[in-house]
């Protein structure tokens, strides 16, 4: 139900506006799509991925589009079941319980296909309680009118979304988490 409320609140502009073609929507496929988080420590690094994804793209023919996709942060796995409670227990995932990212961007539909472009992700990170707006490039492979690749990287303050850094022998991780993205959309029928 929450998703579904999230979709329409989202979409909902694009409904509004009565005289512009209709937008395509895409779906994102959680077997060929991931989220990853990366941490460095001065002693050594973290990375955990998350792949039970959801989320949506509408796309309209003028290049135009809208962006959610969202996981939960208890689907993070890093290898070690002790760093992943610690991280759920560090990040409040009961209080706080899903990341999120909301945007739009605009890119030149192409001609022929497969096609690929860099483009600016502009929109609002929903992490660790707080909502601010991130801009991020990434790059868009059109595989074939049907067929949307994402894939870009998005470096995060843990200081400024209010999360306090895990420490090991006193010293705290470095304040930058860097976000990977590598999400795979199909045109809804």
């Amino acid at each position: 139900m929450r998703i579904a409320l999230a979709l329409v609140l989202l979409f909902a502009p694009l409904a509004l506006d009565a005289g512009a073609p209709p937008a395509s929507l895409y779906s994102v496929n959680p077997a060929k799509s991931l989220l990853r988080y990366n941490v460095k420590h001065k002693l050594h690094e973290v990375s955990a991925e998350a792949r039970l994804l959801e989320g949506k793209v509408a796309l309209r023919p003028d290049g135009s589009a809208q962006v959610m996709v969202r996981a939960k942060v208890a689907d993070f796995r890093s290898g070690d079941g002790n760093r992943d409670e610690h991280m759920l227990e560090t990040l409040h995932a009961a209080n706080f319980p899903l990341v999120s990212f909301k945007g739009v961007a605009r890119f030149a539909l192409p001609a022929a296909y497969p096609a690929t472009q860099q483009v600016q992700l502009d929109g609002e990170l929903d992490f660790h309680g707080r909502k601010k707006r991130e801009t991020f490039p990434v790059t868009v492979e059109l595989q074939s009118p049907t067929d949307l690749h994402v894939t870009g990287r998005l470096s995060v303050s843990l200081d400024a979304y209010g999360v306090e850094r895990p420490s090991l022998l006193l010293m705290p991780i470095d304040d930058a988490c860097l976000i990977d993205l590598d999400l795979s959309f199909s045109q809804e029928h």
